[in-house]
């Protein structure tokens, strides 16, 4: 990771799991980071925890599937400079019901997390690394987007529409590196 040394990422769902990992990780290496997160108290906490490691770590907490917290997190991403792009890790998945008893407000939940918060993340971020000549976006998949699997239809509905959001970017800007990982699989 030596090339993103010294470079600025934006991580969302950086306040647990994968992303906070994710985040650890990147700070370790020397990489700048916005981290976003809806729940503000484990994500200045994850921030801190990043900072430590010595590189400049902003939480900036809030929805990323609105248009406002995506620029934001864009704006500070230039901020702190050599913005080189993001890591989208944020996500929900309410498994348990059949996709028929999933209370809407889950059902959306599930969509805005994984597909709307990405395309809001893409909207802010690729015309200012296409300014740039590139730049990098990361999209966490999984093995449910291609599997019909009792509980978890919505999940599987996300992950597969957000998979096809990431191809779409790759094709229309082939100057962005553009990856889909599927820790699952």
């Amino acid at each position: 990771m030596t090339e993103l040394t010294g470079k600025t990422l934006i991580v969302t769902g950086a306040s647990m799991g994968i992303g906070r990992a994710v985040a650890l990780e990147l700070a370790g290496n020397g990489i700048n980071l916005v981290l976003n997160a809806r729940h503000a108290p484990a994500l200045e906490a994850a921030a801190a925890d990043c900072a430590a490691l010595g590189i400049a770590a902003r939480p900036l907490a809030g929805n990323a599937a609105t248009a406002e917290t995506a620029a934001a997190l864009v704006a500070e991403a230039l901020r702190l400079g050599d913005f080189y792009g993001f890591i989208h890790a944020a996500g929900v998945v309410h498994p348990g019901p059949l996709l028929w008893e999933l209370a809407p407000q889950d059902f959306e939940e599930e969509l805005e997390s994984h597909v709307i918060a990405a395309y809001q993340l893409i909207r802010a971020a690729v015309p200012q690394l296409l300014q740039q000549d590139g730049g990098l976006a990361v999209f966490f998949g999984s093995a449910a987007a291609d599997a019909l699997i009792p509980g978890v239809g919505a999940y599987s509905l996300a992950k597969a529409a957000e998979e096809r959001l990431a191809r779409q970017l790759a094709y229309e800007a082939p100057g962005i590196t553009t990856l889909i990982y599927r820790p699952d699989a």
